[in-house]
C-alpha cells in the first residue's frame, strides 16, 4: 500500500528526520569548528563580526556614495535576481506539482521487482543527482578554467535557462503520447535534466550578486538573494495551484487561464523559461556593460 502525499500521519516523522539531522549537523559543528574553522593566517573565523573586518579593510570607503559602476552593477543584479525569481519557481515544481503527477499519473511499479515506489521517494533523486553531479562539474569548470575556455557567469545561467526548456520539454513528450500511466524513467531524465539547470544557475547566480554587491551593501545584497528565492517559492506554489490533480480535472491559473491536462501545464514553463532564455541571450552584453568586468 502506497501511502498518499498528503497523509498526516507522516509528518511526525518528517519533523523527527529534521531534528535528528540538526543533532547531527550540531555535533559534527562542535567537533571539527576547532581543526578546520581557521583563515589562512591561522586566526579562527566568526571572532570578530564580518561588518568589523570589512570596515577595517575598506576604511573610508565605507562611508562613500554609490559610484555609477556600483550602481550600475546593483542593476544588473536586479535582473539577476528576477531572472532567479521566475526560474526557481520552475525548479520549486519539484516539490510542489511533481508530487501530485508522480501519485496521480505515473506508473510507480519498478520493473521485474514488483516493487511500487511512494511518491515522497522521487524527492530524494534531486540531492542524490546533486551529490553526485556538484563534484563532476567542479573539476570539468577547473579544468576548463585552466586553459581560460570556463564559461563566465552569464554564459553558465544561459545554459542553465537551456536546461529548464529541455527539461520540461522532456516532460511533454509523455504528457502527449503516453497512452496510460507515465513511465517513471521519465520522470528521473526530467529530474537529472533540472538538477544540471539547478547546479547552472543557483550557485551560479548567488555567486554573481556577491561579487557584483558594494562592499556595504553585501549582506543586504546576499540577503536579498535569499528574500528572491522565498518569493520564488510563493509563485511555485500559485503556479502548483492550477496543476490538474487527477486526468480530466480542469484547473485555473490566476483564476483565468484554464489548464486541462498535464501538456497545458508543462507549455507554462517551456514559455516562460523559453522567453527569458531568449532575452538573456539578446541582452546578454548589456548586462555585461552594466557588470564593468565582473566574471
Amino acid at each position: 500500500m502506497v501511502v498518499g502525499v498528503h497523509d498526516p500521519s507522516l509528518y511526525q516523522y518528517g519533523f523527527m528526520i529534521g531534528a535528528i539531522a540538526n543533532i547531527i549537523g550540531l555535533v559534527s559543528y562542535l567537533v571539527v569548528k576547532d581543526r578546520y574553522l581557521y583563515s589562512q593566517d591561522g586566526n579562527p573565523l566568526g571572532v570578530i563580526p564580518i561588518s568589523k573586518v570589512i570596515k577595517r579593510e575598506h576604511g573610508n570607503d565605507m562611508n562613500k556614495k554609490l559610484s555609477k559602476i556600483e550602481i550600475d552593477r546593483i542593476k544588473a543584479s536586479i535582473i539577476v535576481l528576477v531572472v532567479v525569481i521566475i526560474l526557481c519557481s520552475a525548479i520549486e515544481q519539484i516539490n510542489t506539482s511533481m508530487l501530485i503527477l508522480e501519485m496521480n499519473y505515473v506508473d510507480n511499479t519498478i520493473p521485474f521487482i514488483n516493487y511500487t515506489l511512494s511518491p515522497q521517494m522521487y524527492i530524494s533523486i534531486n540531492p542524490l543527482f546533486v551529490v553526485l553531479l556538484s563534484p563532476i562539474f567542479i573539476k570539468i569548470f577547473s579544468i576548463l578554467g585552466n586553459r581560460d575556455k570556463e564559461p563566465s557567469s552569464i554564459g553558465k545561467i544561459s545554459i542553465g535557462l537551456f536546461g529548464i526548456v529541455l527539461s520540461y520539454i522532456i516532460l511533454l513528450i509523455p504528457a502527449y503520447f503516453s497512452t496510460g500511466k507515465i513511465n517513471m524513467l521519465w520522470i528521473v531524465v526530467f529530474n537529472f535534466t533540472l538538477v544540471i539547470a539547478e547546479l547552472f544557475i543557483s550557485p551560479i547566480a548567488l555567486s554573481l550578486i556577491s561579487k557584483l554587491a558594494p562592499v556595504k551593501h553585501a549582506s543586504l545584497m546576499i540577503g536579498t538573494f535569499y528574500a528572491a528565492t522565498a518569493v520564488s517559492a510563493m509563485l511555485a506554489g500559485i503556479f502548483a495551484s492550477a496543476f490538474p490533480e487527477k486526468p480530466g480535472v480542469v484547473n485555473y491559473l490566476f483564476n483565468f487561464i484554464p489548464i486541462p491536462d498535464l501538456a497545458s501545464f508543462t507549455w507554462i514553463f517551456i514559455i516562460i523559461s523559453g522567453v527569458i532564455f531568449i532575452f538573456w541571450i539578446l541582452f546578454s552584453n548589456r548586462i555585461k556593460k552594466l557588470m564593468h568586468g565582473v566574471e
